[in-house]
């Protein structure tokens, strides 16, 4: 049985319901290109319509900007995944200022931004984002900078997991 971790997040095209094949045809658009680049993959189904993920073998973070640069007529968004955790609040926050404080160095800037599927497993992602920032502040010492960051730290609710990644903006 394979984990639950995964290292992309697609989104397809959703002008179509699932039913229609929109999803189908955004995994088979999918399958080609990473066939094509000669990746290792595993693509897995989620609960949520026109979204699927992707578990790789390596390189995940090349495949995410070769995907975002490659002309599609499905695949609406690729977001890499640093790092995946249970759906619970304190394991989003410590695996974020984890991952932030092993990149960004003090004084630099910041931002916290998420994607909430369903209220299921999180009620609030404006108060988790607080609590996140608040610790990063206090353990990391970075400024916060909504208009402007040097790095964004960017949270994906899938259901029982939570997918995050932190970057460099521009």
């Amino acid at each position: 049985m394979r984990s639950e971790k995964f290292d992309l997040l697609i989104h397809f095209d959703s002008n179509r319901n699932r039913w229609n094949g929109q999803e189908l045809m955004g995994i088979l658009e999918l399958e080609k290109l990473l066939q094509n680049r000669g990746v290792d993959f595993f693509i897995k189904e989620s609960e949520f319509p026109n979204t699927v993920m992707v578990e790789m073998e390596n390189n995940p973070l090349e495949t995410y900007h070769f995907l975002r640069e490659s002309p599609t007529k499905i695949i609406s968004r690729a977001i890499y995944i640093e790092s995946t955790v249970e759906t619970c609040g304190n394991q989003i926050t410590e695996r974020a200022v984890n991952c932030i404080g092993s990149k960004a160095r003090p004084g630099e800037t910041f931002t916290v931004r998420c994607y909430l599927r369903k209220r299921r497993y999180i009620n609030s992602c404006q108060k988790l984002i607080i609590r996140i920032e608040n610790e990063i502040l206090g353990r990391c010492k970075l400024q916060l900078d909504h208009e402007k960051p040097q790095w964004i730290v960017h949270l994906e609710f899938l259901g029982e997991k939570t997918g995050i990644t932190v970057l460099e903006s521009g």
